[in-house]
């Protein structure tokens, strides 16, 4: 009766996975990051980037795996999910629900050309690129994607909001002061297949999404 349960329930599961694959779009998301060589500006800028907190924020899923050892991602835990159900312990079916990581890439597509121009440019000077697949989930329900390392880091939201939106923090390490911060905060509106450039005089970053 056991197992005639556990079967019912997984073929429960998948059908839910599939009815919701119908109707939540999938997006890809493609940024590139430079700096520029020589800043010329005397303009003077705020140098405490307002970080969310921690529990407002997600890893990519190779990061997370490699740092904190997570065994909890790409629903590695579904088995332990399933048999909290199955023993109907319900509130801790809640707590172990499956999370999904998403997963750096190198893969550019529309991006690829800039990427290609902007390492062939002796005033730029290329930090990175990412990619990744994504769904957009509601305002209230979405986190920031961040990524850090010695150049770089940012925190990236994507939200809907009846449109769809980017909330962006970006930032590069100033080697010379490591008090200063300098970084781009932008929530901006956005389009599907459309290419987005957010500047600062020091560096920029290209932002383009596009439904898969």
């Amino acid at each position: 009766m056991k197992y005639f349960r556990l079967s019912l329930i997984i073929i429960a599961l998948f059908n839910y996975q599939y009815i919701k694959a119908e109707n939540v779009d999938e997006y890809k998301i493609e940024i590139v990051l430079f700096k520029f060589n020589k800043v010329l500006t005397d303009e003077l800028f705020d140098i405490n980037l307002n970080e969310p907190d921690l529990n407002e924020t997600i890893e990519f899923y190779d990061n997370e795996i490699k740092i904190n050892k997570s065994k909890y991602s790409k629903f590695e835990n579904i088995s332990t999910y399933i048999k909290t159900i199955v023993e109907n312990e319900f509130d801790k079916s809640n707590i172990q629900h499956p999370s999904i990581w998403y997963r750096d890439s190198d893969d550019l597509e529309i991006l690829k050309k800039f990427n290609s121009n902007i390492g062939r440019n002796n005033d730029l000077k290329l930090l990175g690129h990412h990619s990744w697949i994504q769904n957009i989930p509601e305002y209230d329900e979405s986190k920031y994607l961040r990524f850090k390392n010695t150049d770089y880091g940012f925190y990236l939201k994507l939200y809907k909001k009846r449109f769809l939106h980017l909330d962006l923090k970006t930032f590069i390490k100033d080697k010379r002061n490591s008090d200063i911060q300098i970084f781009i905060d932008k929530e901006h509106r956005i389009f599907n297949e459309e290419i987005y450039f957010f500047d600062h005089p020091a560096f920029g970053i290209l932002f383009t999404i596009n439904k898969i």
